[in-house]
């Protein structure tokens, strides 16, 4: 269970591949309703205790779960981040074993959705006490969930992290060859944004460069069909890592490496900045 905001800056729940609006609330409970109920009529709903920390209840969809993933770019910044809000930048830089450290945590995107728990206690019987923070916000928000009281007493339990293991995970992108990071859609924002030219374009200019935007795809297609190459050759270095962190991951579930010894190998790969 996770929350997002909206294009209007509403909340949005997200849980089970499914996201929902809010539709009304009270002192005990929240319901939510599905964000398709208009288009596709949809009677989804859930509804969570307030403040939403829990699913109480939930009814069926008529469509097909979200297909949605994170970036695994995204992730490494939110790391580099939380870095520099605790002042560790200069460390990182100065430090190869938190360097290192911090690769490993950023790696557990790479182990299977059933590991990262494994890998999350390893690194925990491993950090320093300046890393304490730094590994407790990813715990919280990406692995086993923070702690809350129960009806406001004194036991405590986990709930649900704000981005699960199924959002970030690459271990399945890996070991297929298919993207980890959502750079496909940025770039053809950056070239739309640079094709319009300037800021608040008017309503024509904007359907003049969908226009060209259609032409170049349709150019596009036309070298595909003469059997010309449609992408840019990737660098050298780039194919190198790409084939290090699949075998990694191979051999992890090949068995050739313990968990422990995939998080070390893997740690020296990523880099943040």
């Amino acid at each position: 269970m996770e929350f997002i905001t909206s294009s209007r800056g509403a909340p949005k729940l997200c849980f089970d591949s499914f996201t929902y609006t809010k539709k009304k609330s009270s002192k005990t409970t929240i319901t939510w309703e599905c964000s398709q109920r208009r288009t596709l009529e949809c009677k989804g709903a859930v509804i969570t205790d307030s403040p939403a920390t829990e699913i109480r209840s939930s009814r069926e969809h008529n469509h097909e779960k979200d297909d949605s993933h994170g970036c695994f770019y995204h992730l490494t910044q939110s790391t580099w981040r939380y870095l520099q809000g605790e002042g560790l930048q200069a460390t990182y830089r100065e430090d190869p074993d938190i360097r290192q450290f911090c690769g490993m945590l950023d790696g557990l995107a790479f182990l299977p959705e059933d590991q990262v728990k494994e890998g999350m206690a390893y690194l925990k019987s491993q950090t320093t006490e300046v890393l304490e923070p730094v590994v407790d916000y990813f715990d919280r928000n990406y692995v086993n969930g923070p702690f809350r009281s129960q009806t406001g007493g004194l036991i405590f339990r986990r709930t649900q992290p704000r981005f699960e293991p199924a959002t970030w995970n690459v271990n399945t992108a890996t070991l297929n060859d298919e993207a980890r990071t959502n750079n496909v859609c940025e770039a053809w924002n950056n070239g739309f944004r640079c094709l319009v030219g300037h800021v608040n374009p008017s309503l024509w200019t904007v359907i003049s460069c969908f226009e060209k935007d259609a032409a170049m795809v349709e150019a596009e297609i036309l070298r595909v069909q003469r059997g010309q190459p449609s992408k840019k050759p990737a660098r050298k270095g780039t194919v190198r890592y790409q084939k290090t962190l699949k075998t990694l991951c191979q051999q992890l579930s090949n068995g050739q490496k313990t968990v422990e010894e995939f998080l070390q190998a893997i740690g020296g790969h990523i880099r943040l900045r």
